[in-house]
């Protein structure tokens, strides 16, 4: 079955551009082309669409209005700006309506490269509800008081980087969204950035400041039950984050590795933030647990024929996330399935969840890597900090 894709643009020059560019793909590829929001609109009404890329500024109908309907009528749609434009406004406008932002002029090779790795993740999830549903997100819950933190320190007269930094390096949603705004293309960041450090120093205090108040990421109500889940999942997380670094640390892996071990840990459960918003989930979850006797992983593949950890993988990586990350999350709970094979980041990550959480370990993993004298080790560490500190 064919990709299919629509390309919305308002000037001739450009979709004619786009046209001659991608012509190698027509036998891979079903492309559609529309002049305005409207007749997008239209087409969509009238065909079956994997992804939308649009041009942000356009006359009546803007980019970010087209997505924000798009997203709406058809939530399973993968959507992505294409633009000249650098506006930082119009950037935050759109972020809580896209899923990746590219910029003008951009080589045909890299455009369907991206493509290509957008909609492959798709082979991750095999259920199109939850699909629909992880496209569909808006607004994530994140914790409040977090976010009141934030808000009180940029009040102040010099707001500290650091002190927003500690802030948001604690919160799953405020550490993704952030990582998503900043590796978006319009930036113009050379390589990829997993720091929230150096993502807030790229994109300045300001930027950061209208990014929480204007796609309002934060400020969802929750209710008690949702908002008691959200603070075990945070603190587990964070949990998991911490011994991940201290681990690599240990390890003496580089800076860089140590980063993405802590940012692996504190986002590896992100997609049960979007399977709690499942209907009755966790109640068939349960259920399949006490039936059969298995696990919660085993439960979720059960029911949904995937689990939390390729939602979470899902959606970082069509925010378009590094995919070292992305890779990490999907196999924390396997890593013998993944296909970058040896000690990694994504090792650490899986006994940290382990040590913290209780999570089974992959024996087979285990076995090939000759690592479990090292996962014991890092136990037999934990316990006597944990011990030390009591």
């Amino acid at each position: 079955m064919k990709l299919k894709i629509l390309f919305v643009d308002d000037e001739q020059n450009i979709i004619s551009g786009l046209k001659r560019m991608l012509h190698p793909m027509r036998n891979e590829w079903q492309m559609y082309f529309a002049l305005s929001g409207m007749e997008a609109l239209n087409i969509l009404k009238e065909t079956e669409v994997d992804i939308v890329i649009t041009d942000m500024r356009m006359p009546i109908m803007d980019g970010a209005t087209l997505l924000s309907k798009v997203k709406e009528l058809y939530p399973h749609i993968i959507r992505i700006i294409l633009s000249g434009y650098s506006d930082k406004e119009l950037i935050l406008k759109a972020s809580k309506v896209t899923h990746q932002f590219l910029a003008k002029p951009i080589d045909a090779l890299y455009l369907q490269k991206i493509i290509e790795q957008v909609y492959s993740l798709q082979s991750i999830l095999h259920n199109q509800n939850i699909i629909r549903l992880t496209n569909g997100v808006k607004n994530l819950p994140s914790l409040p008081e977090l976010y009141l933190k934030i808000e009180d320190e940029m009040r102040k007269k010099n707001p500290s980087v650091k002190n927003i930094d500690d802030i948001i390096s604690q919160d799953i949603m405020m550490t993704a969204k952030i990582l998503h705004v900043v590796n978006s293309a319009f930036f113009g960041f050379p390589q990829k950035i997993i720091d929230p450090l150096q993502a807030i120093n790229f994109l300045g205090i300001e930027v950061v400041k209208s990014l929480v108040l204007m796609v309002h990421l934060f400020s969802e109500s929750l209710d008690e039950t949702l908002n008691l889940k959200i603070h075990k999942l945070w603190e587990e997380s964070l949990r998991v984050a911490n011994l991940s670094k201290e681990i690599a640390k240990e390890e003496k892996l580089d800076q860089k590795l140590i980063e993405e071990s802590f940012i692996s840990g504190l986002l590896h459960d992100i997609g049960k933030l979007v399977m709690w918003r499942v209907k009755d989930y966790e109640e068939n979850v349960r259920q399949q647990m006490q039936e059969f006797n298995i696990n919660s992983i085993e439960a979720e593949y059960a029911v949904y024929n995937t689990s939390h950890a390729e939602v979470g993988a899902y959606l970082l990586g069509i925010w378009g996330l590094p995919e070292t990350l992305v890779e990490i999350v999907c196999f924390h709970h396997k890593p013998s399935d993944c296909r970058n094979k040896g000690f990694s980041p994504l090792t650490i990550v899986h006994a940290a969840d382990h040590i913290i959480s209780n999570e089974l370990l992959d024996k087979s993993y285990m076995e090939d890597f000759m690592i479990e004298s090292t996962i014991n080790k890092w136990i037999r560490n934990f316990t006597k900090e944990e011990n030390k500190n009591e």
